[in-house]
């Protein structure tokens, strides 16, 4: 900025006139009483003493006042010129050009820091960082989304930018109608998030194990049939897959490698699952675990700290965890079943209800019943190779938050 003057040897406030000899034989410094010169001025005094006394108080308090006022601006826009990094040289233009460079900065860092805390890499020259943030964190990482209408992916490098203002908009979506392989580099906030995922059974999300050779026995209890009966499940969903025979038992082992192999933690060790024994509550797995206390986690690839699998979701009905039984639990899927029933065949001639009329007798052990038939109206029975009910279907997506590759 520029330089104030220097009055009375101070450069803010110039010695005040108070301090100073005063003119003439008077030394009052106030307003002169008019009828003292009622008559004129004194013989030889051409303007009196009090009168100039006055005068010069009065400039001189309102010079300190002006000058103090004009220090402290002078000062807070050297402070301005500071904070903008621009050294004063008296030119024109530098207060507007610090002000907006500090609105430039201030608006740079809050636009920084949403870029960054949204996981994604800050890049100064691209104008669309700001809302590729926000899209970012519009859903929490992990989360499935069931839409009516396809969502296109669009991961960081196709996305729109300043670079490419024409690109779609980001949407960092995995759709789950296959098997999938997720990695850090595709997804690094998904995968952290989902490998550090324990299962809960009925709140514990450890269940206390005994380990003999490559047998891992479950106790018999509550939890430990519930945690046999969750693996159980989703064995038969992925050898359902493999054979579409729904049949675990006569389908062979487990895969033991890849993503479809399924992992146990044992005593802070990840293990892959080759077979499992519902009945025995024995589960086998590829190695010798200590005895200790196992988790779940649902996602992980064993050997692998970057990478995790996403099951298929394609033609499951989604329904809420954490029932009472603990026969539903998180990241673990469960094949179709039909109530717990015994039938009573009817058996006498023709006429009455199915056909069959006269005198009835039941049974629970006959070898054979026929296939269903129409009864009341209600049409043929549908069937199919698994049981379901009536649905809608939904576009199933999780979302990544950070996509930095399709998947």
């Amino acid at each position: 900025m520029y330089s104030l003057p220097t009055l009375g040897g101070s450069p803010y406030a110039p010695s005040a006139y108070n301090n100073q000899t005063t003119f003439g034989a008077t030394s009052s410094k106030i307003i002169p009483i008019p009828a003292t010169y009622q008559s004129g001025y004194l013989a030889g005094q051409g303007f009196p003493a009090e009168n100039e006394n006055y005068l010069m108080y009065w400039i001189t308090q309102a010079i300190n006042d002006i000058s103090n006022d004009t220090y402290n601006i002078h000062q807070e826009l050297n402070n301005l010129l500071s904070g903008a990094s621009i050294s004063p040289n008296g030119g024109n233009g530098q207060v507007l050009s610090a002000v907006q460079g500090l609105i430039s900065s201030l608006g740079i860092n809050f636009t920084q820091t949403a870029v960054t805390e949204s996981g994604l890499t800050w890049n100064p020259s691209d104008y669309y960082m700001l809302s590729k943030a926000e899209i970012a964190i519009s859903h929490q990482v992990g989360e499935d989304l069931y839409m009516n209408q396809p969502l296109t992916q669009v991961y960081i490098g196709i996305e729109r930018s300043t670079a490419n203002p024409g690109f779609p908009q980001y949407c960092p979506v995995i759709e789950r109608n296959v098997d999938k392989v997720i990695t850090s580099a595709m997804a690094p906030n998904l995968v952290t998030a989902l490998r550090a995922m324990q299962t809960s059974i009925l709140g514990s999300t450890t269940v206390a194990v005994t380990c003999s050779a490559s047998n891992v026995t479950f106790p018999n209890s509550t939890i430990g049939n519930q945690a046999i009966n969750m693996l159980y499940n989703e064995a038969l969903v992925r050898q359902w897959f493999v054979s579409q025979d729904a049949n675990f038992a006569s389908s062979g082992p487990l895969p033991s490698g890849g993503p479809a192999a399924m992992t146990i933690n044992i005593s802070g060790v990840d293990y892959v699952i080759t077979g499992i024994s519902p009945g025995t509550r024995i589960v086998t797995v590829s190695g010798t675990p200590t005895t200790g206390n196992a988790i779940f986690y649902p996602y992980r690839i064993n050997g692998s700290t970057t990478s995790i699998q996403l099951p298929k979701l394609a033609g499951f009905v989604p329904v809420s965890s954490g029932d009472v039984d603990a026969t539903v639990v998180d990241g673990y899927r469960n094949m179709d079943t039909t109530q717990d029933h015994i039938h009573n065949i009817a058996i006498g001639s023709s006429g009455g209800p199915g056909g069959v009329s006269g005198t009835f007798t039941t049974s629970t052990n006959l070898p054979y019943m026929s296939s269903p038939v129409a009864n009341n109206g209600q049409g043929p029975p549908r069937t199919g190779k698994n049981t379901s009910p009536r649905t809608v279907p939904r576009r199933v997506y999780t979302w990544a938050g950070v996509l930095n590759a399709a998947a």
